[in-house]
């Protein structure tokens, strides 16, 4: 169950059967009975299913079927990605999805990140990246901008934004194009490939390489010791090998980025309230070790001003906790990873968000495929329902 002080408890849960005939006990307005991916990002979420499917909830930023921008509180089936779907991925406002080995990408957009050569989109039915129907195996949606591995090569497309300044003449340090283009510095086959707010970084033999801006000028998104611009993909200090995940938010302030490595969790970035994990809050333009984990890791995820860890089917957080994203059953913010309790079995995925909420006030929220992936279960802010239970009381497990 979980938990809140402005709120009952409990995940609300119930048993429905699918047009293949299959059983589950899901989240409220599943349909489908086995979940392999659960992807959140700006106050929404969407979850991938086992046979290919894909479901949404959560606020108009990704937007319902019908074009309406009104909050959803229950699950939605996304048109034409009722079948077949192979990669998912949530970024600020919307969602891209791998189909036929082409992306499509749905929900809302700015400075052309998704593609097809229109800056602002309002997009609530999927629809094909040009340059990118085919040959896709990887696709990650950041803020705005969206990267995909085509061809064995790393492509991205949209803008990298400089904030605060979103309507100056200066906002863009590195715009990555229209549609999708190659990224200078990247190599080929690259094994890993995010997309954040202020960087798109990669794998490549076990290293990770990154462009990026400096939003503010203050921090560094590339970890590479300096707090410069990178156009062309620099190596980020010290990943140098046996990187096997990474994750970089997508939100406009503080955002920091993360990787495991040799099964430790190492993040750079900014550190306001404690995300990078190393118990300090000082933001950092190299790559600082997360505090006890050091071995064992299998999967990180960066969310608003929060981060989380996974070792099997145990999950660690940090960060900001005012919503109670930590899932601590507390609202205090962690500086160190702390264990999520109250999580079902059989845990197999995790991702972190973050909830658009107006002024500085980030808050982040967080999901977990559990039980083998018959439910996903959901703790932290939940002011635009993205919690997926049929209310908009947050929950703190």
């Amino acid at each position: 169950t979980c938990s809140s002080p402005q709120a009952s408890a409990g995940l609300k849960t119930v048993t429905m059967q699918d047009q293949f005939g299959q059983s589950a006990t899901l989240a409220e307005g599943y349909r489908y009975a086995t979940v392999s991916k659960v992807s959140v990002g700006n106050a929404h979420g969407c979850a991938l299913f086992g046979h290919g499917g894909v479901k949404c909830w959560g606020s108009s930023h990704i937007l319902t079927p019908g074009g309406s921008t009104f909050t959803r509180i229950g699950t939605y089936e996304v048109p034409t990605l009722t079948s077949g779907v192979t990669k998912l991925d949530s970024g600020a406002n919307g969602a891209c999805a791998i189909i036929d080995g082409g992306v499509k990408c749905w929900g809302q957009s700015q400075y052309f990140a998704f593609g097809n050569n229109q800056s602002v989109v309002n997009q609530p039915t999927p629809t094909f990246v040009s340059g990118a129907t085919t040959g896709a195996t990887q696709i990650s949606l950041g803020d705005n901008i969206a990267c995909a591995i085509i061809s064995g090569v790393a492509k991205c497309w949209g803008n990298l934004l400089i904030y605060p300044n979103p309507n100056s003449s200066t906002e863009w340090a590195s715009k990555m194009g229209r549609n999708p283009t190659l990224v200078s510095g990247m190599a080929n086959s690259p094994t890993l490939l995010v997309a954040g707010t202020a960087q798109a970084c990669d794998v490549e033999s076990g290293s990770v390489k990154c462009i990026g801006i400096t939003p503010g000028g203050n921090l560094s998104p590339t970890g590479d010791g300096t707090n410069n611009n990178r156009d062309t993909a620099v190596q980020a200090s010290g990943l140098t090998s046996d990187v096997t995940d990474l994750s970089a938010s997508s939100y406009y302030t503080n955002n920091q980025a993360c990787a495991i490595q040799s099964g430790a969790v190492k993040c750079w970035g900014g550190n306001t309230y404690g995300q990078l994990g190393n118990n300090s809050t000082t933001s950092a333009n190299t790559i600082v070790q997360v505090s006890g984990l050091t071995s064992g890791q299998e999967q990180i995820t960066a969310g608003e001003s929060l981060t989380c860890a996974r070792e099997g089917a145990t999950v660690r957080c940090w960060g900001r906790n005012t919503a109670g994203g930590i899932g601590d059953n507390t609202t205090t913010d962690r500086h160190v990873p702390t264990l999520v309790t109250g999580l079902g079995t059989n845990l197999t995925d995790i991702s972190a968000g973050g909830s658009n909420r107006t002024g500085n006030d980030p808050r982040g929220f967080v999901c977990a495929v559990v039980e083998n992936g018959s439910r996903v279960q959901c703790w932290g802010d939940n002011a635009y329902w993205q919690l997926g239970i049929g209310d908009n009381i947050s929950r703190s497990m």
